[in-house]
């Protein structure tokens, strides 16, 4: 995978997630649209979770609208209040997480959703 729109990272997932990603054939009732090369198959699954999470995940695919919409146009400022304490939940979630964070929640949905439907959904 040495392409140029490619981006190769390393990143820390869940023992048990990746243990599944990298056996992901085991979940699969020979399907012929799956790659025999097991590289080939983890980058599909990879990127369909993260295709599949952005069209059914409800948080993400409202995270993928939220930062699509623009501010300032069609838009009223509006008062909130807000206790610390769930503003200060939403600061500290936004510092810590990162793409491996995304990478592993797509990837988990994902996998579970193959091993129920023994194929690439």
């Amino acid at each position: 995978m040495g392409n140029s729109d490619t981006y190769i990272k390393t990143v820390q997932l869940d023992r048990d997630l990746a243990n599944e990603f990298r056996s992901i054939r085991q979940f699969l009732n020979g399907s012929t649209d799956v790659p025999t090369d097991n590289l080939a198959l983890q980058t599909k699954v990879l990127n369909r979770a993260i295709e599949y999470a952005f069209e059914n995940d409800p948080v993400l695919k409202g995270l993928g609208e939220l930062v699509s919409m623009k501010r300032s146009n069609g838009t009223s400022k509006v008062s909130i209040e807000i206790s610390e304490d769930n503003w200060m939940k939403l600061v500290k979630l936004l510092m810590k997480v990162d793409e491996a964070d995304f990478i592993q929640l797509c990837l988990r949905r994902y996998v579970d959703e193959v091993k129920v439907k023994r194929c690439l959904p």
